[in-house]
């Protein structure tokens, strides 16, 4: 006999991205439908299992509580995630469960509080038991955690040191006097900054943005590879 879990089939997977721009009753009409679609889908699959069962084919269909509970769990995701895109940040668990962002995603995820033992109307049953006006709120918190965690020192250059103020001073001007190298020019400021403990992006355009501190941010800046060394001479040569 085959389980056939939510998720598993391709024509469940409805793309709904909540976003933090979402007003509370916004959010429960959100949940509401994403909920709802799981166990309608639940059910074509029960009702395909009958005519399959005709044929000698067993499938088993899961039970309706397990499809909310891994709904109700993508939809949590895909609400945290969304907030995460705004950042192009990838939401992996190694960047986010510092203690700084980490608890604003644990208010994201508790704050929708469940409750699926009772059979009947299960759906109300979730939605009864989440406060949405308290999960706008932490995801708002959340957003705002991610914009102060992201925030780009080229608009607050007071907290730099002074070392990297003067670095930053330097190439703005050689920047601006040279607009036709400003591309050459970020690639070099780019590794200066490095040395510092500090990175930012640019593109072709030759314009830096969103300072911080890290590693050298991949994307259009130039990739300055290591010369492969030369082979050693055979012995006796």
């Amino acid at each position: 006999m085959t389980t056939v879990p939510f998720g598993h089939n391709s024509a469940m997977r409805q793309n709904i991205n909540p976003t933090h721009e979402m007003l509370p009753d916004e959010l429960e009409k959100n949940l509401r439908g994403f909920l709802t679609h799981a166990l309608d889908l639940n059910q074509q699959i029960k009702d395909t299992a009958t005519l399959l069962d005709q044929f000698g084919t067993h499938v088993q269909a899961a039970p309706d509580d397990e499809v909310l509970n891994a709904a109700l769990g993508r939809w949590k995701y895909a609400l945290i995630r969304n907030v995460f895109q705004d950042f192009d940040i990838e939401p992996t668990p190694e960047n986010i469960s510092g203690p700084f962002i980490g608890s604003g995603i644990r208010a994201v995820i508790t704050s929708i509080d469940h409750d699926l033992k009772t059979p009947e109307s299960m759906v109300e049953v979730v939605l009864n038991r989440s406060n949405f006006e308290t999960l706008k709120r932490s995801v708002d918190q959340l957003w705002f955690r991610l914009d102060e965690a992201n925030e780009d020192l080229f608009q607050n250059q007071d907290v730099l040191p002074a070392s990297v103020k003067e670095l930053v001073e330097f190439y703005t001007r050689k920047i601006e006097e040279d607009e036709g190298n400003s591309y050459h020019h970020c690639a070099m400021f780019q590794d200066d900054m490095n040395l510092m403990g500090y990175t930012f992006d640019y593109g072709l355009d030759g314009v830096p943005f969103n300072l911080r501190e890290g590693v050298k941010a991949s994307g259009l800046d130039l990739d300055h590879d290591e010369p492969e060394p030369e082979p050693e001479p055979a012995p006796g040569m």
